[in-house]
C-alpha cells in the first residue's frame, strides 16, 4: 500500500483536501488537523511532504459531524445549567414566599387567640365589676 496517496483518517480511499490547509464550509473556517485535536485530542504528526497530509471527503464529513456535535452538546450544556440555576432561584424564591404566607398567616392565628384572650378577660372584668 502506497501511503503517500491515502486518507491519514481511514487509509482507504485517496485525499480530498489537506490536513494542514485552511477551508470554508458553510461560512464556516475548517482546519482538519486542528478538528481532529480539538474533538478528539488525537494530534496528527504533519509530514514534510504535502502529499502523506490528506483527508479524505467521508472523513471530513464524518469529522465535521463529530464535530458539530460535540458543540452541540456543550451548547446545550451551558443552556441546562443556566435553566438548573433559574429554576433554583425560582425554587428558592417560591420556598421564601411560602414561609412568609405562613408567618402572616401564623401572625394572623396569634393575634386571633389575643383577641380571644382579651375578649374573655375584659368579659371576665365586666362581669366581676358588675357583681361589685
Amino acid at each position: 500500500m502506497n501511503f503517500n496517496t491515502v486518507c491519514r483518517c481511514c487509509l482507504v480511499r485517496p485525499p480530498d483536501k489537506d490536513l494542514k490547509s485552511v477551508y470554508t464550509c458553510q461560512g464556516k473556517t475548517e482546519v482538519y488537523g486542528d478538528m481532529l485535536n480539538e474533538c478528539f485530542e488525537i494530534h496528527l504528526p504533519i509530514e514534510p511532504c504535502d502529499s502523506e497530509n490528506g483527508i479524505c471527503e467521508l472523513c471530513i464529513a464524518r469529522l465535521r459531524d463529530a464535530s458539530d456535535f460535540k458543540h452541540q452538546v456543550l451548547q446545550c450544556q451551558k443552556e441546562f445549567q443556566i435553566k438548573l440555576t433559574t429554576s433554583s432561584d425560582i425554587k428558592g424564591s417560591v420556598f421564601k414566599l411560602l414561609n412568609l404566607k405562613l408567618m402572616v398567616k401564623s401572625c394572623k392565628e396569634m393575634e386571633n387567640e389575643l383577641m380571644l384572650v382579651i375578649n374573655t378577660k375584659f368579659a371576665t372584668i365586666s362581669v366581676l365589676a358588675k357583681g361589685m
